[in-house]
């Protein structure tokens, strides 16, 4: 398995060739065209090929779009890892909408600042970590979204339920996300990542790392963040290759999925990889 520091990957952009018009909706698409059959995320025993990822991707940026959802809006999530979260970081993207994913072990407090710093219009999460939340965030939000029916919220299954929504054209400048540090020190920052950006910090990632449709690699961070994101399930999805999405990271968790799917590169803190 290759171990790399990230300050070795930081090479001068300029001597890659870039896709200046490269953006989520567009590496997933060309992708899943290419190799629709091949299984492209695998949790808990179930597998999601590339043409499977993508229409489930489609129904729910679908979903989104029929909330009343208009390009540059904010869309929150509070989840764990998994094909949900997965899924609705593609969803959003894909119309144009900016996703703020929000990392479930935050404490309320940030949690609630960060919904209302992103102007959040709408945040998806479990019942359970919704009722952590003050009713005076949830109010300031349109809707909510929960990844379980309930009486009071809509359901991720009800945003599937619709037609494929084909992508919208993104600007060189689109923001696709916002992401808060966790505010250890003072309030948590928003950074805004644009969707352009980060498809070339992809490019300059996959060339560095050799990485092809034969990699595989297993999460261990939050999906919501950049180097999780970008390093790991764009990377995999430009590529062709296969993202093992753990819920968590116990250590028992990891060496079970390391012994049955061998991953060819990680992404982790060094107490793991020494």
């Amino acid at each position: 398995m290759l171990f790399r520091s990230v300050k070795a990957l930081v090479k001068v952009a300029s001597s890659l060739s870039y896709n200046l018009e490269m953006d989520f909706a567009t590496i997933l698409d060309a992708t899943a065209e290419r190799h629709p059959e091949r299984v492209a995320f695998s949790v808990a025993g179930q597998h999601f090929t590339f043409a499977e990822f993508q229409n489930r991707v489609a129904r729910m940026a679908d979903g989104l779009v029929r909330l009343g959802l208009a390009p540059g809006d904010r869309v929150a999530t509070l989840l764990p890892n998994g094909i949900d979260l997965a899924t609705l970081l593609f969803a959003i993207t894909r119309v144009e909408l900016i996703a703020v994913p929000i990392m479930p072990r935050f404490g309320p407090a940030q949690v609630e600042y960060a919904l209302r710093h992103s102007g959040a219009r709408t945040l998806v999460s479990t019942s359970s970590l919704l009722a952590s939340l003050s009713g005076d965030a949830l109010q300031s939000l349109d809707s909510t979204i929960t990844t379980e029916p309930t009486s009071d919220a809509i359901s991720l299954s009800e945003l599937l339920a619709g037609p494929p929504c084909p992508p919208r054209r993104t600007s060189r400048d689109s923001i696709g996300l916002i992401v808060y540090t966790s505010g250890t020190t003072s309030r948590p920052k928003g950074v805004a990542h644009s969707q352009h950006r980060m498809a070339r910090r992809t490019t300059l990632f996959t060339e560095e790392m050799n990485l092809t449709r034969d990699d595989v690699t297993i999460t261990l961070g939050d999906l919501g963040r950049p180097i999780v994101l970008l390093g790991q399930l764009l990377t995999m999805i430009s590529v062709g290759g296969r993202v093992i999405l753990l819920p968590n990271a116990k250590p028992t968790s990891f060496w079970a999925a390391y012994a049955t799917d061998r991953p060819t590169y990680l992404i982790s803190g060094p107490g793991l990889a020494l």
